[in-house]
Order: C-alpha cells, then sequence, then structure tokens
C-alpha cells in the first residue's frame, strides 16, 4: 500500500517535470524556448523532488524484497529443522531396531553354543557305549552315526530274544 502510494507520487512529480507546451505563435518565443529547453530541458528543484520520490520507492521495494528474502530464508530453516528432526526419528528406530536384532542373535548364539556343547558331550557318551564313529567330523555327524549304530544293536538285540 505504501509503495503504491509512492508509485503515484513517483508519476506525479514526473509529469510535473516535463516540459509544457506553451501556445506562444511568436517565434523569438519558440526559438527561446527550445533553445532553453536544449540545454537543459529541466529544472533543478524538479529534478531534486523526483530524485528524492525515486529514492523513495526504491527504499520502500527493497525493504519489501529484503522481507521476502527473510520469509523464504525462514521457511527454507523450518524445512531444514522437520526434514533434520524426521531423519533423526529415523536412526533412533534403525538404532532400535538393530538392538533389537543383536539381543535375539545374541540369544540365538548363546543356545546354539550350549546344544553343540550338549551334542559334542552325547556324542562321547554314546561313542564311548557303541564305540568311535568311522567318518563323521562333527558332533552331529558323530551323533547320528552312533544313533544308526544304536538303533542297527537295538534291532540285533530284539533279534536275539
Amino acid at each position: 500500500m505504501l509503495c503504491s502510494s509512492e508509485l503515484r507520487g513517483l508519476e506525479t512529480v514526473v509529469k510535473e517535470v516535463e516540459p509544457h507546451d506553451t501556445s506562444s505563435n511568436h517565434i523569438i518565443n519558440k526559438l527561446g524556448q527550445g533553445k532553453h529547453l536544449l540545454a537543459y530541458p529541466f529544472s533543478r528543484p524538479n529534478l531534486v523532488q523526483v530524485e528524492d520520490q525515486l529514492f523513495r520507492v526504491a527504499s520502500i521495494l527493497n525493504t519489501v524484497l529484503q522481507a521476502l528474502a527473510l520469509n523464504i530464508n525462514i521457511g527454507v530453516a523450518n524445512d531444514v529443522e522437520k526434514s533434520t528432526t524426521a531423519i533423526l526419528d529415523a536412526v533412533i528406530t534403525t538404532q532400535e531396531s538393530l538392538d533389537k536384532v543383536k539381543s535375539g542373535l545374541m540369544s540365538v548364539s548363546s543356545v546354539v553354543e550350549r546344544t553343540d556343547q550338549r551334542s559334542g558331550i552325547v556324542a562321547a557318551q554314546l561313542e564311548g557305549l557303541f564305540g568311535p564313529a568311522q567318518s563323521a567330523s562333527t558332533p552331529q555327524e558323530i551323533l547320528h552315526e552312533l544313533i544308526i549304530k544304536s538303533t542297527e544293536q537295538s534291532a540285533h538285540l530284539n533279534n536275539i530274544e
């Protein structure tokens, strides 16, 4: 609103400083006015008035542009803050998920370790009962081979009875 009124004021001042058409028919007056207009067509006070008006309009436009730039910067800062918050939330959620997976893997790992220890103990006990396994190398293979041997011996004992 202020800018519009300043622009209208500038327009008025510019119209005032434009040379006015004098309807003098006298040729000497016309030549004198033409000579004067060619030398310096505007009056100094009018030019100062136009300069002042232009300065006010330029100042107002500069203020408006600065306010607009500030508004844009605030919007960008808000968007960056929201994005940062969303990314941090995603990082926290991912870290929590990874911690749960790690905990689950640790639990499974300890169960597997205990199972391997127990299968080794059972395999050693069965090996003591039924003799050593021939081709097995892991506790699971030894256990499997010994189970087959025990099944064979059980079948053999059933045939003896």
